[in-house]
């Protein structure tokens, strides 16, 4: 204690003693599954575990509304984790914090820490556009939904217009995921309904190409195939533009491509034989056949 008390480390971290005797008494409690990507996951085993954690973050004394809440600012905080918004750069203390790990003697003033965050690329290893790639897989398939129940909008369409997290979902094999993401992200933030919109129409005539694609570029080449007046393209140029020229898509442009929307919406392919009939809800929203 007298070393901690009277020379501080330049990297203040807990010790591993710690976190091993933790894990230790509650292994029983746990199970251990990979993640895709060559890191292990811990999660409770039992039910009753979750219920109780999610009483423990969540809960309020304000009721529903601080519910809300806080589950609300628990999904911004893993929106940052997993957007790697801290990976090596100090982040601010909280006044609870700050009053436990301030020294005065020896940081006089110190507001933020580099807390060790590990970076979240959507890459870990190789390059989308040769194919030869480790996805995060943890990123693609936590950051979009939790930044939705945050109520981030702007992160929320950069992330699902971009031409990398497109191309990702696919390689991965998320790409009912992927639309099931547009579809929930078109329900909660309105105002972005045009572009999800887009999105929603664009993946739905080429579901069935991007799925088996003939080269990790094919995405970005469908898609610059759309009309001049496409959101979805405008913001692809400007990431293009934006780019070094050897991390750019190799992508053709044709100048003869119509410049009509295609008013098809989504092709689905789940009959070998002639469909005969097809009924629609009276919303619109569902349809059998």
């Amino acid at each position: 204690a007298d070393v901690y008390e009277w020379w501080v480390p330049p990297l203040r971290t807990s010790p591993p003693l710690i976190l091993s005797r933790l894990l230790m008494d509650v292994a029983p409690y746990l199970s251990r599954r990979g993640d895709g990507s060559g890191m292990e996951l811990l999660s409770w085993y039992h039910r009753q575990f979750w219920e109780a954690s999610e009483e423990h973050c969540f809960s309020s004394q304000s009721g529903h509304t601080g519910e809300t809440v806080a589950r609300r600012k628990r999904c911004r905080e893993l929106v940052d984790y997993y957007s790697g918004r801290w990976a090596g750069v100090p982040k601010p203390y909280t006044r609870w914090l700050s009053a436990i790990v301030q020294r005065p003697n020896f940081f006089p003033g110190e507001t933020a820490g580099d807390r060790m965050v590990p970076a979240q690329p959507l890459v870990l290893q190789g390059s989308l556009r040769d194919g030869t790639c480790v996805i995060n897989l943890r990123r693609i398939g936590a950051l979009v939904p939790y930044a939705i129940k945050g109520r981030l909008e702007a992160t929320v369409v950069k992330e699902l217009t971009s031409i990398e997290y497109i191309t990702a979902k696919f390689v991965s094999g998320m790409g009912s995921l992927l639309l099931t993401e547009v579809v929930d992200a078109m329900n909660t933030f309105p105002d972005s309904g045009a572009v999800l919109l887009e999105l929603h129409s664009f993946l739905g005539r080429h579901m069935t190409l991007l799925r088996h694609p003939v080269t990790p570029g094919l995405a970005a080449q469908l898609l610059v195939q759309e009309p001049d007046a496409s959101k979805l393209l405008r913001r692809f140029r400007h990431a293009e533009a934006a780019r070094p020229e050897e991390e750019r898509w190799g992508v053709l442009e044709w100048d003869q491509r119509p410049q009509e929307f295609d008013p098809l919406l989504m092709t689905v392919r789940e009959h070998d034989l002639d469909v005969n009939c097809v009924a629609m809800s009276p919303s619109g929203t569902f349809f059998a056949s």
